[in-house]
């Protein structure tokens, strides 16, 4: 994080602190988050998928396996088209 500089630090912060949601998405949904991630504690989540190794920027990480993860749950909930 220390290289993106204050403005986005300062907005990210902001915006997870001021996030209003209370209630879950319509539908299924996944969570993906690294198990090293420092800013989303995954440990605090409902049934996330946890990434090994991963931090809070899994999706570049660890892509491949991100991946293999969101075709997986739509394979499971969609079937094989």
């Amino acid at each position: 994080l220390s290289g993106l500089g204050p403005r986005f630090v300062h907005f990210s912060v902001k915006s997870v602190l001021e996030w209003s949601n209370t209630k879950d998405p319509d539908g299924k949904f996944i969570q993906i988050v690294g198990d090293q991630d420092k800013l989303f504690d995954h440990r605090k989540m409902a049934n996330p998928l946890v990434v090994q190794g991963g931090g809070h920027f899994s999706a570049f990480e660890k892509g491949s396996e991100i991946s293999e993860m969101i075709n997986a749950f739509v394979r499971n909930e969609f079937g094989e088209k």
